[in-house]
This record gives structure tokens, C-alpha cells and sequence, in this order.
């Protein structure tokens, strides 16, 4: 059965997920690839890992970017809870499809836990193109990994990302998905069969 969590700001929901997990200080994948061109030093990726640690996460921090199949794999099996963080969905989707994190994600979410944080939680509906940075990649093609079968937009409801949002509307018509509009204290639950927003 699958264990997957997509959040859009992990720390407002980090307890609450820590107790649904209830493992004892699971060894924990911080893929932090969609950050790395831009956001390793500002306050709210720097948070990220300290809530996981702060709530008995022992992270170990990785890129997938550079990597094959049979790397991530590898270091995949060492681990009990993958947590993808958030940054540029674009450009995390692309490395995902480059270096094959698209199928080693696909051979172990029956065994491992899978925490998404905004962009980590896009990527596993069906559509990123509803995300509002800029692509920053030579990707044609904004399916998401559809792991998931919805369109994910995160920070919904948040003051400063208003205009963005409300500039998605047509695009959200357009896409004809089901689309989940999800605020930064809320996050979706699923075992691959059914879904709630918690």
C-alpha cells in the first residue's frame, strides 16, 4: 500500500504527518534538486530540513541531478521515507525524466513513505503547468508523473501569491483536470486508491 503525503508548505503540517508516519527516526531521501538553482539559502528550504529533524526525521540531503537510474535506486533502498522539496517544478521534472527518478519512484512507492512539498507534490499529478515560476528548462511536454490523478496548485489562499494564482484560472479551464487547490496548513493523503485532504 502506498504512504504518500503531497503538502504545499510541510512545516505548517509537519507534526501531523510525523504521527500519521509513526516511524522512529526514519532515515529520510531530502531530495533537494528543485531548490539547487536558486533557493538553498533562503529561510523557507533552510526550514524545511530543520521541521524534518525538529520532528525525528534523520535526513540525508541528495540531488538527483548528475544521476542514473541504478544511483538513485541505490541509495533509495537505503532509505525509509523519500521527501521531495520544493523550488522550480520545471526544472525538477526534467531532472527526475533525465535521470530516470520517474521510474525508481514507480518500483518503490508500495514500500517506502513519499513526502511532497510543493513542487514535490506537483510533480505527481498529472500536470505541472499550472505552476507559476518560470520553466528555466528546455522541457516541451508539462505532464506531471501522474501518480496521482489530479493537477496539484500549491499555497493556495497565500497573500502574496494571490495574482499569480488567480492568473490560473483560464489555464486551470484549459487543462480539463481535476484540480486540487491546496492551502499551506492542508495536505493530501493517499494509499494509490483513494484520496483526502487532511
Amino acid at each position: 500500500m502506498k504512504r504518500i503525503y503531497l503538502t504545499s508548505q510541510f512545516s505548517s503540517v509537519a507534526k501531523e504527518v510525523a504521527q500519521d508516519i509513526g516511524l522512529d527516526h526514519p532515515k529520510t531521501a531530502f531530495i533537494y534538486t528543485a531548490a539547487e538553482q536558486e533557493y538553498l539559502e533562503d529561510e523557507w528550504f533552510v526550514n524545511s530540513k530543520r521541521t524534518l529533524t525538529d520532528n525525528g526525521f534523520d535526513i540525508v540531503e541528495y540531488s538527483i541531478t548528475g544521476k542514473t537510474f541504478e544511483e538513485i535506486t541505490e541509495f533509495i533502498s537505503g532509505v525509509d521515507v523519500i521527501y521531495v522539496c520544493g523550488g522550480n517544478t520545471f526544472y525538477l521534472l526534467e531532472k527526475t525524466l533525465e535521470s530516470g527518478f520517474d521510474k525508481v519512484l514507480q518500483n518503490v512507492l508500495d514500500d517506502k513513505v513519499y513526502i511532497g512539498h510543493s513542487a514535490g507534490s506537483v510533480l505527481l499529478g498529472n500536470s505541472v503547468a499550472l505552476k507559476s515560476n518560470p520553466p528555466k528548462t528546455s522541457l516541451t511536454n508539462f505532464d506531471g508523473l501522474k501518480i496521482v490523478d489530479f493537477t496539484i496548485v500549491p499555497h493556495w489562499g497565500k497573500e502574496s501569491a494571490k495574482d499569480a494564482k488567480l492568473a490560473l484560472f483560464e489555464k486551470m479551464y484549459d487543462l480539463g483536470d481535476n484540480v486540487v487547490l491546496l492551502k499551506d496548513g492542508s495536505y493530501i493523503f493517499t494509499d494509490g486508491n483513494t484520496f483526502e485532504i487532511r
